[in-house]
């Protein structure tokens, strides 16, 4: 991406552009812990050891979007953990904005984004270890395939954008700008409203409704069937004896 190309974006997003990096999760946190600021967006060109959480792949490559953008939530941890929820609204919308209409587009918890069923992007956060609440600051990452996908097993698993719907002339830097102006007005929606119109849009898109899921936390392996998530954004699984667990994003995450 050129510098230039970003003066589309809000002029609240201080944009910082690193070419190629590691990890650009890890470069964020960093960031975040030397001081920059509310509305600092980090975008990379590629990673080279993309991870999302303990340890997990993610496959990066040039042409893609891969961003991060420093929040510093004014509200305690038990809510803005939310706003994992809507990146993943504002991204789904943004692949809305340039993929043909009628392309099926669906999220996966926590922060999978789906097209076609098939795995196009993730949101991942992080925030300081410790106890405070609220945190000062809170890292959402946001990662989508967009001119390329990895190697599809069989059967498929991966997409992107330029294989979905007439959308090939597609770079990443519209999609941003889609994402950034509509992760803007939903946050600023979710300070008004509180979680309630997140949820239902997350739930009429939710993949994978009544089927089996193993979640894998820090402590222990969870598994049950999908009731999607609750007013605070916990994920409802249904074990075979018929209990109920509640999954959080902050106990997920392992904030």
């Amino acid at each position: 991406m050129r510098e230039s190309e970003f003066s589309q974006l809000p002029s609240v997003y201080q944009v910082r552009h690193l070419g190629k990096v590691n990890n650009l999760l890890d470069q964020a946190v960093r960031a975040a812990r030397a001081g920059a600021g509310e509305g600092t967006l980090l975008v990379a060109d590629s990673e080279t050891s993309a991870r999302t959480r303990r340890g997990k792949i993610w496959h990066s490559y040039p042409g893609n979007l891969h961003c991060a953008l420093i929040v510093e939530p004014d509200y305690s941890n038990r809510l803005a953990q939310q706003l994992l929820y809507v990146a993943a609204v504002a991204a789904g919308t943004a692949l809305a904005e340039v993929v043909a209409p009628m392309t099926g587009m669906s999220y996966g918890w926590p922060g999978k984004l789906y097209i076609n069923n098939l795995l196009t992007g993730q949101v991942s956060i992080a925030a300081p270890a410790g106890g405070d609440d609220p945190w000062p600051w809170l890292v959402v990452c946001l990662r989508i395939n967009v001119a390329r996908h990895p190697p599809n097993p069989e059967p498929e698993r991966y997409n992107c954008v330029h294989t979905s719907g007439e959308a090939e002339a597609v770079r990443a830097q519209e999609v941003l700008a889609f994402y950034a102006r509509h992760f803007l007005r939903g946050i600023n929606d979710w300070a008004d409203e509180g979680f309630a119109p997140v949820q239902k849009v997350w739930m009429q898109r939710a993949q994978d409704l009544g089927t089996k899921r193993r979640i894998k936390l820090a402590d222990t392996l969870l598994e049950g069937v999908n009731q999607g998530i609750n007013k605070a954004g916990e994920l409802l699984l249904r074990e075979a004896g018929g209990k109920t667990r509640r999954v959080s994003i902050k106990r997920y995450f392992a904030l």
